[in-house]
This record gives structure tokens, sequence and C-alpha cells, in this order.
């Protein structure tokens, strides 16, 4: 093999290991903001319950 033959040997495994990067970052973080959403629409609802909960016990020790 030549020097050119090794060039476009090293060049297509760099571009190949670029895009495996950018891609594994790229789904990281969309998978990262998916459980944060997540999480936040639990806290949301947990809230919600939480607060009826209170409501239901306030209006029990009224009657």
């Amino acid at each position: 093999m030549n020097w050119h033959q090794w060039q476009e040997i090293i060049g297509v495994t760099g571009v190949f290991v670029l895009i495996t990067v950018v891609l594994s970052i790229a789904i990281v973080q969309l998978a990262s903001t998916w459980r944060a959403k997540a999480a936040l629409a639990r806290e949301h609802e947990y809230r919600s319950l939480a607060e009826k909960a209170v409501r239901t016990q306030e209006e029990t020790e009224r009657c």
C-alpha cells in the first residue's frame, strides 16, 4: 500500500469515528432531556395529589 491509500483509510476511519461520536452524544442528550421531562411531570402529578389530599383533609376537619 502506498501513502495515498493509507491517507484514505485514515480519513474514512476518522469520519466514521466522528459521526459515531456525534450521534452518541446526541442520543445521550435526548435521553437525558426526556428523563428530565418525565421527572418534572411526575413531580407535578405528585404535587397535585398532595394538594388535593391536604384540601380533602382540611374539608374533613371543618365538618
